[in-house]
């Protein structure tokens, strides 16, 4: 069991009538059954993974028919163009959107990769206002840590969310057809 299961399992408690299980493993490579869940949630995860597509087939993969997906990820602002007028600022937004940029898939992109996974979108929910003032926070956690780099990233993903060039979301995808069923 992996440290971060192995606290959770020592501070989460199940409600009564409900068991709770961690387990450490691949979200691309899930080590369940097939059919086994009506529920897949992947929170502030999604854009760690070495590939949605796979996800999104091992989800499909693990949940019965009629299970619900949901998630939350950024994705780029529909009308969004990054207006950077000094140099400087300019060579920010570039170096964020090659480390972040192939990570952030449009919201279209989901569509399509849901219609070819077997699942439909029905929840499109932009929670941007309620994260931003999150990110001082968090900021202020890395650099005492001493983790600049990370404090960094927070910095141009907050200024990506403040400038409106991207969007953070949660998004929710129904089953609609068997696990089975070839890509579209």
């Amino acid at each position: 069991m992996s440290v971060q299961a192995a606290r959770a399992a020592a501070v989460v408690l199940p409600r009564p009538g409900n068991a709770v299980h961690f387990v450490h493993g691949d979200a691309c490579r899930l080590p369940f059954a097939s059919a086994a869940f009506d529920r897949v949630l992947a929170v502030e995860c999604i854009f760690h993974f070495p590939s949605r597509r796979q996800f999104f087939g091992e989800a499909r993969r693990v949940l019965r028919r009629g299970g619900k997906l949901a998630l939350s990820d950024f994705i780029p602002a529909a009308d969004a163009t990054p207006v950077t007028p000094d140099p400087q600022r300019a060579e920010v937004v570039r170096r964020v959107a090659d480390k972040f940029g192939p990570m952030f898939p449009t919201l279209d992109e989901y569509r399509q990769l849901a219609r070819e996974t077997g699942f439909e979108v029905t929840v499109v929910d932009d929670v941007t206002p309620g994260l931003v003032p999150s990110f001082k926070v968090v900021r202020k956690l890395l650099q005492r840590a001493g983790r600049e780099e990370m404090a960094w990233a927070t910095d141009m993903i907050e200024a990506q969310l403040r400038h409106q060039v991207s969007r953070y979301v949660i998004l929710a995808f129904d089953a609609t057809t068997p696990a089975s069923a070839p890509a579209a």
